[in-house]
């Protein structure tokens, strides 16, 4: 643990020398405290952190449920399509196996690409084997199993539909495009962010009113105390058909005729108390002022 250096003060006396006192200086940490929450802020603050909260609920829940509908209605179709295509591939494949790149012409397939005899043969050089990930080339070549799989070729989100075709000892793959899924689901999240914001918004707003209306009672209440406290203890509060409010409304009136009454009798006591005394020391006064009067008179 390090310590703050003594800082030496010397006093300068008469002749120039110093008087070589020294002086430890004292910190006094000074710690800002928060001070509590006042009512009207804890009502805002909880509407606004509830509709918040409420609102990203809301936006998640609907983005993941438009995410799956889209993502699986377009993959649905997607893969349906493909097996439309692979089984009349196929069959030309069967009738006319050499003319490969005839028969994808005449199948008008969205990108096909064909496996067959050790060759790979397509109609557009972005989609070739290359952009196949491993785990779906063994899924469809070697086990035999259709896949299917989302990639990205180029900045564009495609869905690599891969079906083997046992009959000719073949497999064929489709790159349908699924950007215009992407697209939508980014409208539909800029959409549910700016509701969210709205909705916080207008929960902020109705915590406002809200607080104001639940503060207002309590300001009633606070400006009733202080014209009591200036001197007017007739001061009372509106009744109320709230019968949340009816009950601090009845307390504070019976509080406030309560003081009233104690405050009129003690001041009825001090007056009936000053009245009996002023008799006795009227006359105590004059007997003074008599014995005064004839102090020469009196004997000693």
């Amino acid at each position: 643990m390090t310590t703050e250096p003594d800082i030496i003060e010397q006093d300068v006396i008469e002749g120039g020398e110093p008087s070589g006192r020294s002086l430890k200086p004292k910190r006094q940490s000074r710690r800002r405290r928060i001070g509590p929450l006042g009512l009207r802020s804890r009502i805002l603050l909880t509407f606004g952190l509830g509709s918040l909260a409420l609102s990203l609920f809301l936006a998640l829940a609907t983005f993941n449920f438009t995410r799956s509908n889209l993502v699986e209605e377009r993959t649905g179709s997607a893969i349906d399509q493909t097996y439309a295509n692979a089984s009349r591939l196929a069959v030309d494949l069967r009738s006319n196996p050499p003319n490969i790149q005839t028969v994808l012409e005449r199948l008008g397939a969205d990108r096909p690409l064909v496996y067959f005899r050790g060759t790979w043969t397509g109609n557009d050089a972005r989609f070739s084997s290359s952009v196949i990930p491993l785990s779906l080339l063994t899924s469809v070549i070697q086990n035999r199993q259709p896949s299917t799989m989302r990639v990205e070729v180029d900045n564009e989100l495609v869905l690599a539909v891969g079906v083997p075709l046992d009959s000719v000892d073949a497999a064929y793959f489709e790159f349908p495009s699924i950007n215009d899924v992407r697209s939508t689901l980014n409208s539909v999240n800029l959409a549910l962010i700016l509701a969210a914001g709205i909705t916080t918004l207008l929960g902020i707003i109705l915590g406002a009113i809200a607080a104001s209306r639940a503060v207002r009672p309590l300001t009633a209440a606070s400006q009733a105390a202080q014209a009591i406290a200036g001197g007017r203890l007739d001061t009372r509060l509106a009744e109320t058909e709230d019968p949340d409010l009816a009950v601090l409304t009845s307390s504070f009136n019976d509080m406030a005729s309560a003081l009233q009454l104690r405050v009129e009798r003690d001041t009825r006591f001090t007056s009936d108390v000053s009245h009996e005394l002023r008799s006795p020391l009227m006359t105590l006064a004059a007997s003074v002022e008599v014995m005064q009067a004839r102090r020469d008179e009196m004997p000693e």
